[in-house]
């Protein structure tokens, strides 16, 4: 199946780290590097984590890619392009435990106190660096559930199916 989501400024092209084989920099550092070779200039957060934005086929999504230098592991959390109202919380929370029961990567997260609504995957990295490919196909596995499932939230969303039901689809 083809991607449908785009790096920065609409396009696929994620550029080459200038030095991913470099092990005695931060795991932080090297997906700096790549994320900066790859186009993205507004690149935000603490050293442990970068905040960029990718256009899937549905919107945009804040991707936040964290990083954990001791265990190398690299996460990448899609952030929904909305919050999920109150009232709303219990009936997304249906839905999306029925959908990750069957997921192969990552699964979707919703936090009850604010709605915040992600999907987050990680990949253990060991002994291998990170390259541009693993840094982008990690975002856009979270920004093509999103862009595949975004509709039946909205639709959960104003109340017009219930978790349940929405799971149940094809």
């Amino acid at each position: 199946n083809p991607v449908w989501s785009r790096g920065p400024n609409g396009d696929d092209r994620w550029g080459e780290c200038s030095n991913p084989d470099d092990r005695n920099k931060p795991l932080s550092l090297r997906l700096h590097a790549i994320l900066f070779d790859a186009g993205f200039r507004s690149i935000e957060g603490s050293p442990l984590q970068y905040m960029v934005d990718i256009v899937g086929h549905l919107a945009t999504y804040h991707c936040f890619y964290q990083t954990v230098d001791e265990s190398a592991v690299l996460t990448c959390a899609v952030c929904a392009p909305a919050l999920v109202p109150a009232a709303a919380r219990r009936q997304v929370s249906e839905f999306i435990t029925a959908l990750n029961f069957n997921l192969k990567l990552g699964a979707f997260e919703i936090t009850f106190v604010d709605g915040i609504f992600r999907f987050r995957a990680g990949i253990p990295l060991g002994d291998t660096t990170p390259n541009p490919t693993m840094v982008a196909s990690i975002a856009y596995v979270g920004v093509a559930m999103f862009d595949r499932y975004w509709p039946r939230m909205l639709e959960i969303i104003a109340g017009a199916r219930s978790g349940v039901d929405a799971a149940a689809l094809p």
